[in-house]
């Protein structure tokens, strides 16, 4: 992302509401307020490290009082020498608990990343996506490299374009706004057998602003 696109993108998120702290984008993410991380056993090691050697550095949280953890790949890779993407490109995944679901909701319970639904970013061979900013309590706002800024629809898994006036759109008339970028969704297993396409981005964001 150019230097000027970049403090375009962090003008935007610092002018929409935020719920909650980010989390950290290397790595589970720690638990601030607002913010439950995944803990060190929401995933058996072998499948953190599938998931990391798949999506690239991965952040892990529920917001409080929603009943959907949050799962985001970024793309890059954690083991290369020099900037490189990784298999599975970047995504965000989401398991929804079942209502009264106590075991669901403890981030020390140990999962299969099978119960995630896994949407791509707009560009998943751009890298990194990093997640900007909270809005409400299911929309994100995520910066996909050369594509700019967009917002994500955690209830709906589907991308849009990420200005305040959108972001306001969706927290007031949720359900009601057409996707910016169409993106497959899958489940965990067939995100990590599956690669991203080659071909260009779904969309591009047309940048901050109104």
């Amino acid at each position: 992302m150019s230097s000027a696109k970049c403090r375009a993108v962090q003008q935007a998120a610092r002018s929409l509401p935020i719920q909650a702290p980010t989390p950290s984008a290397a790595g589970l993410a720690p638990v601030t307020s607002g913010v439950i991380g995944c803990g060190p056993a929401f995933f058996t090691p072998g499948e953190a490290r599938r998931l990391a050697n798949a999506f690239g550095l991965i952040s892990c949280f529920r917001l409080t009082g929603q009943d959907q953890w949050i799962l985001l790949g970024n793309g890059a890779s954690t083991s290369a020498p020099v900037a490189t993407g990784t298999p599975g490109g970047a995504v965000v995944a989401v398991e929804r608990c079942p209502a009264g679901d106590a075991t669901c909701l403890n981030p020390d319970a140990t999962r299969s990343f099978s119960s995630f639904m896994v949407a791509r970013a707009p560009d998943p061979l751009g890298q990194p996506l990093e997640l900007q900013a909270v809005a409400g309590p299911s929309v994100l706002l995520l910066s996909n490299a050369r594509c700019g800024l967009f917002s994500f629809d955690v209830r709906k898994l589907q991308w849009h374009r990420g200005t305040r006036s959108a972001v306001h759109a969706l927290l007031t008339h949720p359900g009601q706004q057409r996707p910016t970028a169409i993106t497959p969704t899958m489940t965990g297993d067939q995100a990590l057998g599956a690669r991203p396409p080659a071909g260009p981005p779904a969309a591009c964001s047309p940048g901050p602003g109104q």
